[in-house]
């Protein structure tokens, strides 16, 4: 499922996918500034989504991503910095922001 400027109805997205019985565990994905230097992606579980945007103060333009694929995300990576941790809930998949280089975050590299 991908959700384009997804980001203002993350909340709303997250409550209704989980009344209609999404798994809690399921990884999700959201894209901020993508294809631009300062893309930066989060990824978390649809349990967590709405605090991972909180914590990662993610704004748009973004996609948001819900599904398996989005699982994937580190083993794909190639663009920017490798994945950071940002928190896990107990019992929870980690949370990752990837951030691009121009997010000014010391771990960010340079596209090639």
């Amino acid at each position: 499922l991908v959700l384009y400027m997804g980001v203002r109805q993350a909340s709303r997205v997250q409550r209704e996918l989980l009344l209609r019985g999404r798994a809690a565990a399921t990884p999700v994905a959201v894209v901020e500034n993508a294809g631009r230097v300062e893309q930066r992606v989060v990824c978390s579980t649809l349990g967590t989504l709405a605090e991972a945007l909180r914590v990662e103060a993610v704004k748009s333009p973004a996609l948001l991503l819900v599904g398996e694929v989005t699982a994937l995300a580190r083993e794909l990576h190639w663009f920017g910095a490798p994945p950071v941790t940002v928190g896990t809930p107990p019992g929870a998949r980690a949370a990752v922001a990837v951030r691009g280089p121009a997010s000014g975050h010391p771990q960010a590299a340079t596209a090639p």
